[in-house]
């Protein structure tokens, strides 16, 4: 599960810029009026991003992750 969300988010990166690099041209040639597929490509964004969000509330309220060090620093008072 976290080399998949590893996976996701580093294409993220390379998708978002894609789509507004896409979106430049699409406002350059017409201003006024969106595309269909690229209405469609922002929905699949969405739902990737809402898939990455599902994957970082498993990893923090299932498996703990980064929670035990940050409660154990509150204990030992070494966090501000």
């Amino acid at each position: 599960m976290l080399n998949l969300h590893t996976l996701i988010g580093w294409s993220l990166s390379g998708i978002i810029t894609a789509i507004t690099a896409w979106r430049y041209v699409i406002r350059t040639r017409n201003p006024d009026k969106l595309p269909i597929p690229y209405m469609l490509v922002g929905l699949f964004l969405t739902l990737i991003v809402g898939l990455q969000v599902y994957f970082r509330d498993e990893f923090v309220w299932i498996y703990g992750l980064h929670t035990v060090p940050v409660v154990e620093a509150v204990k030992n008072a070494t966090l501000p």
